[in-house]
């Protein structure tokens, strides 16, 4: 059957330094709109994404529920394994990529001092980040202690497809810390051999959770 998978992709900065870092450990709601143009097709989709951010263990958790779908992906950056569960079936696949921390790089553009929500509201930090070629640039807007509040982003890609990406993350109800390790937990339906090796990718400010396809599998 066709698996669509949510992939944690880490972004790999080549900076010396870092302006921030977000919290080494953190829960969020994401708010996502992904608009792709590739191959003479143009999709938009909305999703709503929890995610579970442990760097102090290198460990992430993702969950969704598309279309009743419902699919976790745990991602265990220190025996370098994904777990992709959907529906009570598991597939484990390789990464080949480390995890760093999560970090607005030194070379990003400061935009300014936002309020959010007015007299009162959140007090908030713009940066702008364009890589080399520009295949990524992104708009962050982060509170003052580095926590993500929304992230706006365009992605060109030329293998293995060429296409545009443009993605808008919002993040809400976010608490620090792990309120239950047991999360991480891997179900006892997934293998620790891997049947498949996930590509590495270009990615955004956080691990950014991307819809997909990753190939044909026959149940």
């Amino acid at each position: 059957m066709k698996w669509a998978v949510l992939i944690a992709i880490v972004f790999i900065s080549q900076a010396t330094a870092q302006i921030c870092c977000s919290p080494h450990q953190f829960q969020t709601v994401i708010s996502t709109d992904d608009y792709v143009e590739a191959s003479n097709t143009k999709v938009m989709t909305k999703i709503q994404i929890k995610l579970s951010y442990d760097y102090t263990n290198k460990r992430i958790r993702v969950d969704e529920n598309p279309a009743g779908l419902k699919t976790t992906v745990i991602t265990d950056f220190i025996t370098h394994k994904t777990y992709i569960i959907t529906n009570g079936q598991c597939i484990t696949a390789a990464i080949n990529a480390p995890f760093n921390p999560t970090c607005i790089p030194g070379n990003a553009t400061f935009g300014g001092v936002l309020q959010l929500g007015g007299p009162g509201g959140i007090i908030a930090n713009l940066y702008q980040y364009s890589t080399a070629d520009n295949s990524v640039q992104t708009d962050f807007i982060i509170s003052e202690n580095c926590i993500p509040i929304l992230e706006v982003a365009k992605v060109s890609l030329t293998s293995p497809i060429t296409g545009t990406t443009f993605a808008t993350l919002a993040y809400g109800n976010t608490t620090l810390g792990i309120r239950d390790p047991s999360i991480f937990d891997i179900p006892s339906s997934c293998s620790q051999q891997a049947s498949l090796t996930l590509p590495k990718a270009k990615g955004l400010f956080l691990q950014k959770p991307c819809q997909q396809l990753v190939k044909q599998m026959e149940a």
